[in-house]
């Protein structure tokens, strides 16, 4: 897929295509959904999730007058068991960093935890289904009746969450670089701030007790935006359709090659830098990303500049 800018200038985009090959199970179920993913950024997660309900609706409900549709994802608290508000993972389906962590444990390696105990296997895995458990303490695990074995230990879960929360957001970097505060009026300009919302507090109440009552800058809505055909993984999440993404973070991005030794982006890693991010931009971005294209080379290349400043 190849984009043309304005100026003449052209960019060859790339998107994944999923094969699978030797499965030991047999054939994929006819109506197996596969959409590729990537880890997400880990900065400032604690800030992130200190953010009040409140303070989200509130951008939620002022973004129409900004030609936007942001709406919150709402999903199941396992603990509290109760819908709550989702503010973690590309679609935002995770309301907490602690379930976050165990649903990660659970789905990515199969460990299972307190809020997750039971196996993570599939009906042919019956190797699976057989060993050891949770809640069926079997395969060579010892005399147990009546004790809970989870794989995520309690301990293990609490710190592995406070380990994300604690995890402070990167500070920014070259601000007063003439072409890096160009940059940040072009961003203005074409209205990527409507869902990348450069600033907002933290509430009064957090896990942990510094994260609370500050401005923080994580340009994101934490809301779900319909992001066009080009995104869309026809996978639904909670309440966003296959269409709709959480506005991801852009603190730390300009980090992401020195961390990561790469420096892929979106959910699936198919853009390979920030200008391929923004040009994979559709539906209620669509404008913006017709304003960067319009762009002539110096103030797309000032714009980049800017977001990797973050």
């Amino acid at each position: 897929r190849e984009i043309a800018f304005a100026d003449g200038d052209r960019v060859s985009l790339r998107e994944p295509m999923v094969e699978f090959a030797e499965l030991a199970f047999g054939p994929l179920a006819e109506n197996t959904m596969v959409s590729a993913r990537i880890a997400p950024s880990l900065a400032g997660l604690g800030l992130l999730e200190a953010v009040s309900e409140e303070t989200l609706i509130e951008i939620a409900k002022r973004q129409p007058t900004q030609g936007l549709n942001g709406k919150p994802n709402y999903v199941w608290d396992v603990e509290a068991q109760r819908t709550v508000l989702g503010r973690f993972g590309w679609k935002a389906s995770q309301p907490s960093l602690r379930q976050q962590t165990a649903a990660a444990f659970h789905a990515d390696i199969g460990a299972t935890s307190s809020l997750f105990p039971a196996e993570n296997c599939p009906d042919v895995q019956t190797q699976c289904l057989s060993g050891p458990s949770a809640t069926g303490c079997s395969g060579g695990r010892g005399q147990c009746e009546g004790e809970i074995f989870w794989e995520v230990l309690p301990s293990r879960l609490r710190n592995v969450t406070l380990y994300l929360q604690a995890l402070a957001a990167p500070a920014r970097r070259n601000i007063d670089d003439p072409m890096v505060i160009r940059g940040q009026v072009l961003f203005s300009e074409a209205r990527c701030d409507g869902c990348h919302v450069p600033e907002m507090k933290t509430g009064s109440v957090s896990a942990i007790p510094a994260a609370a009552n500050l401005t923080i800058r994580p340009y994101t809505d934490l809301l779900l935006h319909d992001m066009g055909a080009g995104l869309a993984d026809n996978m639904g999440d909670g309440a966003a359709s296959g269409a709709e993404w959480r506005t991801a973070p852009l603190w730390g991005v300009g980090l992401v090659a020195k961390v990561n030794g790469h420096s892929d982006l979106l959910h699936d890693g198919r853009a390979r830098n920030v200008t391929e991010a923004i040009l994979w931009h559709g539906g209620e971005a669509e404008k913006s990303q017709a304003a960067f294209r319009a762009m002539n080379k110096n103030d797309r290349a000032a714009l980049v500049k800017f977001v990797e400043s973050l």
